[in-house]
């Protein structure tokens, strides 16, 4: 892969090589940029002596890979990719390995995640799957804050996302805690932002580390808590480029948008993995993982929400609300104002569903079960109520009624006729 701006990086040393090639990658930049999104674009000849002088000028610059990757993409159809504003990412994708190479045994513990060994497998065949003894997650609660937290998100909106990080830090602050983040530039420092928000004794038991480095260390296998402060993202160019490898189909041929999504969300379940494994859950007791928090934000658009209960079988998902959340609205508002008189009436009795349905004029069942019982923030109220759903004896259908959860009151040695002894759904 190789960008208009990479490209455009080395005109002015190029020009020291040879003016007339350097007016020859002017072009090339200028006719890249211009290109398509999607579209099939031809790189011309470039002559192979003088990019071999200028690698040999260059040495170990940073900017003698692109020049290598202007000698791999002369003379060849890549595929057009967006890039950072008027950006455009040049994509070819080879194989590299040679059909003689199996068997190889490959060992990866994101293997079961990852999109691109199922495409391979599905498009080209020649893979076996080993018998494999997947991890039950059931001991691990995972916290899910539906925010965008990219590095741009943060370069932005720094403090707020810091401070949203301090509060998921601070719910268990008598334990240790490994916070995920992006890797600090001039721009961005979020370990610095996050150690603000949190102060100097939260600080003092937390621990940070960037991505890139969340795959090689077991420093970290006794931390109970994990927050992932955003995910990694790779630039749109790597999923396509990851996509043609996978399938071993050439440039010149389309990948359907949602096939490179696949990929996209499999790679986002890597990092999410791997990440996560840093810490407790990494350990293993009966077949379990041993038990933890995490705390993971990402955008709604990302996927990531919807996949975590295959990522990590077995463990409760949750969605996470700062304190600060926004309140309850319309219907769901009317609904929660009305289960609060009835518990000022009677703490302990069982609210029906339908009665709260009659209170607030919702005759349809499966709506008031979409709009107020599957509404996040009313589920988040009745937790913070110490709320249960239950179903009543003698009444049809699964769970019918609100009730405070009555082990909490049995603890304080409040007796119950044995008609509100409901069971917790």
């Amino acid at each position: 892969m190789l960008s208009s701006d990479d490209i455009g990086g080395l005109l002015g040393f190029l020009r020291r090589v040879s003016a007339d090639f350097a007016d020859k990658i002017d072009d090339l930049m200028e006719r890249l940029r211009k290109a398509d999104i999607g579209s099939l674009f031809r790189f011309p000849v470039l002559e192979p002596e003088v990019l071999q002088r200028a690698v040999a000028m260059l040495g170990d610059d940073r900017r003698t890979a692109h020049v290598e990757a202007l000698a791999e993409l002369s003379d060849q159809e890549v595929r057009v990719a967006s890039g950072w504003g008027s950006q455009r990412v040049a994509v070819l994708a080879k194989t590299l390995l040679p059909e003689d190479l199996a068997p190889v045994l490959v060992l990866d513990a994101s293997a079961r995640v990852r999109e691109t060994y199922k495409l391979w497998n599905e498009q080209r065949g020649g893979l076996v799957y080993l018998p494999t003894a997947t991890k039950d997650y059931s001991p691990l609660t995972i916290h899910f804050a539906k925010k965008g937290a990219g590095k741009s998100s943060w370069e932005q909106g720094g403090v707020a996302l810091a401070e949203m990080v301090a509060e998921m830090r601070c719910r268990k602050l008598e334990e240790r805690c490994l916070i995920v983040h992006h890797k600090a530039d001039r721009h961005l420092d979020v370990p610095n932002l996050v150690s603000t928000a949190l102060g100097p004794d939260a600080s003092a038991n937390t621990s940070f580390l960037h991505w890139g480095m969340h795959r090689a260390t077991n420093e970290y296998a006794d931390v109970p808590t994990v927050v992932l402060a955003g995910t990694f993202n790779l630039p749109p160019s790597h999923y396509l480029g990851l996509a043609h490898a996978s399938l071993g189909l050439p440039m010149a041929t389309t990948i359907p948008e949602d096939v490179v999504k696949r990929v996209e969300l499999g790679e986002h379940g890597h990092a999410v993995v791997q990440a996560v494994g840093r810490g407790a859950t990494r350990g293993c007791s009966g077949g379990k993982c041993l038990p933890g928090d995490v705390y993971i934000i990402a955008a709604a658009g990302s996927g990531i929400e919807a996949a975590l209960r295959d990522w990590f079988p077995g463990a409760t998902v949750k969605r996470w609300y700062p304190a600060n959340r926004p309140a309850l609205t319309g219907k769901v508002a009317q609904a929660a104002a009305f289960i609060k008189q009835r518990l000022k009436d009677d703490p302990v009795g069982p609210i029906l569903f339908q009665d709260v349905m009659d209170h607030i004029g919702c005759r349809d069942r499966s709506n008031f079960n979409r709009t107020v019982r599957g509404n996040e923030l009313f589920k988040l109220w009745l937790s913070d109520k110490g709320l249960v759903e239950v179903k009543l004896p003698g009444i049809r259908g699964k769970a019918n009624a609100f009730q405070a959860e009555l082990p909490l009151f049995a603890a304080a040695g409040v007796e119950f006729p044995p008609d509100v002894q409901g069971s917790k759904i």
